[in-house]
């Protein structure tokens, strides 16, 4: 009991709840698209997209903290304004810093191909293929591309707000008959 009463595990506990809570929003979200015209579909792109999305939060987290500006986590604020903790912000902001840099490490660890420049011209494609420049995909992608590009009948059904699935069943089974 002598250690919850302890200003030191109080602010280190006030940012464990607020980065719980953004982890726990983040599972949410990929438990559900988000998007209510894809509900109840999800796919690798917007999970991809929410993870980028997460990990670029981490970013601005980080810089922020750098700054002493705490306001992502409200708890951890609350308690840093406090003057009764103003011998442990230093620390506790080093500490933060630290964790969240480990965090965005094993982020990046666990998923690199949300950083894989190399595949982003594939996945642009796939998203939307009628976007995407030439040279942005694989060579031996590109004239299957521009069939594709100069296809009205795909242009349209895809702006048809089709989902991808769906768009990309219907584009195989025309070029198979």
């Amino acid at each position: 009991m002598k250690c919850i009463c302890d200003h030191k595990f109080e602010i280190h506990l006030a940012y464990l709840v607020d980065i719980f809570e953004h982890l726990n929003k983040l599972n949410l979200q990929l438990q559900d698209s988000g998007n209510n015209k894809l509900e109840g579909s999800g796919n690798i792109f917007i999970f991809e997209d929410k993870l980028r999305a997460f990990m670029c939060k981490i970013d601005l987290w980080i810089s922020k903290v750098e700054m002493k500006n705490n306001s992502a986590f409200q708890t951890l604020k609350s308690l840093v304004d406090n003057e009764k903790y103003a011998d442990l912000v230093n620390e506790v902001q080093q500490n933060v810093l630290h964790h969240l840099k480990k965090l965005k490490d094993e982020f990046n660890r666990y998923f690199p191909e949300c950083n894989d420049l190399e595949t982003n011209g594939i996945r642009s494609m796939i998203r939307n293929p009628f976007i995407v420049k030439i040279n942005e995909v694989p060579d031996n992608n590109q004239e299957d591309l521009i069939e594709l590009q100069n296809d009205r009948n795909c242009k349209d059904t895809f702006e048809s707000d089709m989902n991808i699935e769906d768009f990309w069943c219907k584009k195989t089974k025309h070029t198979q008959h």
